[in-house]
């Protein structure tokens, strides 16, 4: 499944693989419109790892709530970060309609 959300500078798009029970199994990241230091780093597979294994709903380190995975933003790239996860979160929830 694949989405193409708003980034910082660009769009970014997610594509994820999930499982009969919704757990994401394999994960990718484009953001190759954003900056090189910054949210580029969203594209890499040791930020995707937070994804692996788990399923919705996500949200960023300090304000998930109960029930939520927590995921660590990209520093200084949070808005791609969000942008990721809300991208994972939109794409779960229609995997489960």
């Amino acid at each position: 499944m694949t989405l193409t959300v708003r980034g910082y500078k660009s769009d970014v798009t997610v594509t994820i693989v999930v499982d009969a029970q919704g757990v994401i199994t394999d994960m990718t990241v484009d953001a190759s419109g954003e900056d090189g230091g910054l949210g580029r780093k969203c594209e890499k597979e040791s930020w995707i790892r937070q994804f692996i294994g788990k399923t919705a709903p996500f949200a960023l380190t300090g304000v998930a709530a109960e029930g939520q995975q927590a995921v660590d933003a990209v520093s200084y790239a949070t808005i791609t970060s969000q942008a990721v996860i809300d991208a994972v979160n939109t794409l779960l929830n229609a995997e489960q309609q």
